[in-house]
This record gives C-alpha cells, sequence and structure tokens, in this order.
C-alpha cells in the first residue's frame, strides 16, 4: 500500500469556475491530474485530499464533483479546506461517501494498514494578520485536531504511525512553531500533509555550465518564465535531524536537535554535538566546519 497526497483541486463540474481563469498554467488541470492518478495510484493505495477539493456551495452540487474522485483508483481520505463551504456533518457525510470509497476526517481518525490518519483543517497563523473572528476559529481548529490526535492513538498499534492532514501550513512563515507543530510533536506523529499552497513561482530549473549560472522560475498561473542570475545557491532540503538514535540517552529539544552549546558540548560529559544535529540559529556548511574545529579543541582538552 502506497500513500499518495495532493490538494486544492479545486473541481468545478458544478459551476461555471473553471481554474483556469487563473491562467493557461491551469488549462485543463483536471485531465491532467487524472491521467497521472491513475497511472500511479493502485486500487490498494491512499490518496490524502488535503482540502479545497470543490468549489460548490451546496452539498448536492459537491456531489458532482466528488463522483468524479469516486472514479479514480484508490481510497480517499479527505479534510475539510477553506472553500469547501459545501461541508457538512460527519454523520451526514459518511453515510454517502463510505460506498464511494470516500472518507471524511472531521474529530475523527481512520486507520489502513499500519497507518493512522487524523487531522482537520485549521486556519490562518498567528503570526498573520487576523481578525477576533479568525482568532475564534484559529483556537476552535486547534481543539478539533487535538481531538482528531486523540481518536488517532486510540487507534494506534505498536508498530503504526500516525499521518496528519491539515488545510492550512502548521507553521508560521518563519518556520516558527504553533499550537498545531506542538501538538504534532506532543501525540507523535510521522508525517504532516497540508496544502493551501498558492506560492506563484511552480517550477524551478538551476542554470550552470561547469558551474551555477542562475536559476529559472516558471509562473504557475500563466507559465511565464524568468531567469535570476546567480553564482551559488542554497538549497533547504528539510528541516527535521536524524537524531532518533539518541533518544532517551541525550537531551533533544522539541524539534529532535541535539541540546549544545557554542562549546559543542552536550549534557553528557564526553559527548559532543556538531553541524545541523544540534540546536543553533544557523546551519550551514562555515558554521558546521566552525563545530568540528570548535569541537576538536574541547574534546581534546576533555581527555587531557
Amino acid at each position: 500500500m502506497k500513500i499518495f497526497a495532493i490538494s486544492d483541486l479545486h473541481l468545478s463540474f458544478s459551476s461555471d469556475k473553471p481554474m483556469d481563469i487563473f491562467g493557461t498554467m491551469w488549462e485543463n488541470h483536471f485531465e491532467q491530474i487524472v491521467e497521472d492518478w491513475q497511472n500511479k495510484v493502485s486500487d490498494d493505495d491512499i490518496v490524502l485530499l488535503a482540502g479545497d477539493l470543490s468549489w460548490a456551495m451546496t452539498f448536492e452540487n459537491a456531489l458532482i464533483d466528488v463522483n468524479e474522485i469516486e472514479k479514480l483508483k484508490g481510497k480517499k481520505v479527505i479534510i475539510r479546506g477553506n472553500h469547501d463551504y459545501w461541508w457538512q456533518s460527519y454523520t451526514k457525510m459518511y453515510k454517502i461517501f463510505a460506498e464511494k470509497n470516500i472518507f471524511a476526517i472531521q474529530n475523527n481518525a481512520l486507520k489502513f494498514g499500519n497507518f493512522v490518519f487524523c487531522g482537520t483543517r485549521g486556519w490562518t497563523l498567528p503570526e498573520s494578520n487576523k481578525t477576533p473572528e479568525d482568532e475564534k476559529v484559529y483556537n476552535r481548529e486547534v481543539i478539533r485536531y487535538e481531538l482528531s490526535l486523540k481518536e488517532a492513538t486510540k487507534l494506534k498499534g505498536e508498530n503504526d504511525k500516525i499521518i496528519a492532514m491539515l488545510h492550512y501550513p502548521p507553521f508560521e512563515l518563519n518556520n516558527a512553531d504553533t499550537a498545531f507543530t506542538d501538538l504534532s510533536e506532543k501525540y507523535g506523529v510521522e508525517k504532516v500533509v497540508y496544502g493551501h499552497l498558492h506560492g506563484r513561482y511552480g517550477r524551478t530549473e538551476i542554470l550552470h555550465e561547469k558551474k551555477v549560472t542562475g536559476v529559472r522560475l516558471a509562473d504557475v498561473n500563466t507559465g511565464e518564465e524568468r531567469t535570476i542570475e546567480c553564482e551559488a545557491l542554497f538549497v533547504a532540503i528539510g528541516r527535521k535531524p536524524d537524531t532518533e538514535l539518541f533518544a532517551g540517552q541525550i537531551d533533544l529539544d522539541k524539534r529532535g536537535y541535539i541540546v549544545a552549546d557554542e562549546s559543542t558540548k552536550t549534557e553528557l560529559a564526553g559527548v559532543f554535538a556538531v553541524g545541523d544535529v544540534r540546536t543553533k540559529a544557523v546551519r550551514q556548511i562555515v558554521t558546521a566546519t566552525a563545530d568540528g574545529a570548535t569541537a576538536a579543541h574541547f574534546i581534546e582538552e576533555f581527555l587531557h
């Protein structure tokens, strides 16, 4: 069983709101999705749909779009997005969706194989400009997320993994923690799938000859390309340190980084942490190299 994820389909079979009104990049977008979906997904696989499935305003109209999803391979697990105005009570949707091999998450959790799925819509995050009403919705979504997580822990077996779904990103624009990231860590969530991504540039190409000469970006709305000349670039490939081996043996912060000061010393005498695995503000090759030099000095001091 494989797990796939997609979001923000914005289907409009029941209304006159095709996505290509937002640019030529969206022409025949659902046909392209269907082709790729049917080629990659099998009937035994799970497809996570992280919100904004349909432009429909009523449940009856949304069913026209849902029926198109029903035709596709795999079991579909869906959550509500900010544009899913058609969303109804869990009881009503369960009665209709279950026979379509579509499963909704709302204050509940679902288990397939060794994976437990949970989640909620989420909302505009604290760092953003928001109204008192936004604050109210945000707090309600936090409560719903924890309800779903609690249900997930009830279903989770010893070797199972929890996969959470949110429509809104769970963290701030500056990667700062939120109530959603805190809850994900508290309940041991393995992965968080989210949508609501509307960045302008969706395709990136690194230009090079013998060395990097620039980056070419493609506008997801119009297809228009622009090139940024540069001689080097930094690529951030992930922010999860591979430190599970040391859990329970040495002090880790809530993100999994090894707690060490600028001397690279940890709480455990004779154990030093260098590079991207330790707590620090900047993670680059130069800082990792500096860590190594610093650690060598203090290791020698410790040994003598």
